[in-house]
């Protein structure tokens, strides 16, 4: 995930902490040169976007999705998935084995106290 293709930064408003409320064409010429970046120049690019409910879903915003999504299919071999689809489909290469031999090194330490209790 990117925050460049997040649609909360540049859209949502919290006061005292974000900006928020750019303007819709800015954020669809971000998100369409993006995509149109990787359509032409990145084999087999994922275009992953995160957007909310609470804010892309204003009328304002859903003009420039819907205009978004009108973009990328028109273009051919362009696949709209779930990340269910996507893994499905994935197929392990040398490359993938290899790292998946390599030691798992997460930590099982405890949380800080310092950090909230949710």
């Amino acid at each position: 995930m990117s925050w460049y293709l997040d649609d909360f930064p540049p859209l949502a408003c919290i006061t005292g902490s974000s900006t928020g409320q750019q303007d819709s064409n800015t954020i669809y010429e971000r998100w369409r040169d993006i995509f149109d970046y990787g359509y032409q120049r990145v084999e087999n690019a994922a275009f992953i976007s995160c957007v909310h409910p609470q804010v892309v879903g204003q009328p304002h915003h859903m003009l420039w999705y819907e205009r978004l999504i009108e973009h990328m299919v028109a273009h051919d071999g362009v696949w709209f998935a779930t990340t269910d689809q996507i893994a499905d489909c994935w197929v392990d290469d040398d490359e993938d084995k290899k790292n998946m031999e390599l030691p798992d090194i997460r930590t099982t330490a405890s949380r800080p106290d310092y950090y909230p209790n949710f």
